[in-house]
């Protein structure tokens, strides 16, 4: 398998200044952002705990839904639902978000996934979050891994406070080490591996 990569230098953009989306100028900081598509990979169980324990923050998500949202999550006043917005416009909502998170279900379908997000958000450069899926090595080097509520609050809290321009250059690194024209690299390899 070769694994998702990424566009190290559009989302590079997040790092520079710039405005603050619209639909998020508004909103109680800190945010915690989440951008994909939102279906059945989500783990709302687990969202809806980490959103009630962090009552000052927005929990946001971008992209479009393509599920019935759980009444419980629906209910929740820091829970936003911001739909779609276009790829030109991601590095603004990366920009804006204080921590990144992927808060997947751990089960057979994600146990398959290379996590495309988790490479963009690294390529922004910001503290991310992610729940026990498949990662690279180099990957878990720079993001913190949490699957329960308690555990995931506590990492939220310690990649926002250890952020800082050292943290976001080694984001960066792996990002840039996983840019598409190093997946290109490695597929080039293995099909000029097998022709000669």
């Amino acid at each position: 398998m070769v694994p998702n990569g990424v566009d190290p230098e559009h989302f590079l953009q997040a790092t520079r200044p710039g405005p603050t989306p619209p639909s998020l100028a508004s909103l109680p900081r800190p945010l915690l952002g989440y951008y994909g598509n939102i279906y059945e990979r989500m783990d709302w169980e687990l969202v809806g705990s980490v959103a009630a324990r962090l009552p000052e923050w927005s929990v946001v998500f971008v992209g479009g839904v393509g599920v019935e949202l759980p009444a419980f999550i629906r209910a929740l006043p820091n829970v936003r639902f911001l739909g779609n917005v276009p790829f030109e416009e991601l590095p603004s909502y990366y920009r804006a978000f204080d921590v990144c998170w992927v808060p997947h279900r751990v089960n057979e379908l994600t146990a398959r996934q290379s996590s495309l997000k988790t490479y963009e958000y690294l390529a922004a450069g910001r503290p991310t979050v992610v729940t026990p899926v498949p990662l690279a090595p180099d990957v878990r080097e720079v993001v913190s891994v949490a699957g329960d509520a308690d555990s995931v609050v506590a990492a939220i809290t310690r990649e926002l406070a250890a952020d800082d321009a050292t943290r976001t250059e080694a984001r960066l690194r792996v990002a840039r080490a996983n840019g598409w024209g190093a997946r290109f690299a490695e597929i080039s390899g293995a099909i000029g591996g097998v022709l000669r």
